[in-house]
């Protein structure tokens, strides 16, 4: 009804993604960011979709513009982690899920992928 409304958009882009359709999703959350460019949760999403597809650099990017954003949000540090440890960039990995920890203390998944990236650098030496 409103070809403005960028939660509409997210929205149905977001059910797309649920649904496995990551290409009507990517165009939907690209449509949120083009009408409001400070929509997080867009950026979030995309940015999921982009390390799916092994777009790495892009991800981050979209991160790093969420950070920017809601900069106290433990999520998006936790991500940003894991698309670091996926490359083997663990004191990146390390020191972005140690972020997510002191936002939110009570984050077992941040305290878990932290232990896996231990166990990396463990490994790799």
């Amino acid at each position: 009804m409103n070809p403005k409304a960028a939660d509409s958009y997210y929205n149905r882009g977001f059910i797309y993604d649920v649904r496995g359709n990551i290409t009507r999703a990517l165009a939907d959350y690209n449509k949120a960011i083009e009408i409001n460019p400070n929509y997080a949760a867009a950026y979030q999403n995309r940015s999921n979709i982009y390390a799916l597809q092994g777009y790495f650099t892009r991800a981050v990017s979209d991160l790093n513009k969420a950070i920017e954003l809601k900069p106290n949000t433990a999520d998006l540090y936790n991500n940003i982690g894991t698309i670091y440890a996926q490359q083997g960039e663990f004191l990146q990995a390390l020191s972005a899920y140690n972020k997510a920890i002191e936002i939110n203390p009570d984050y077992t998944d941040a305290y878990k992928n932290r232990i896996d990236v231990y166990q990396a650098l463990v490994h790799n030496k």
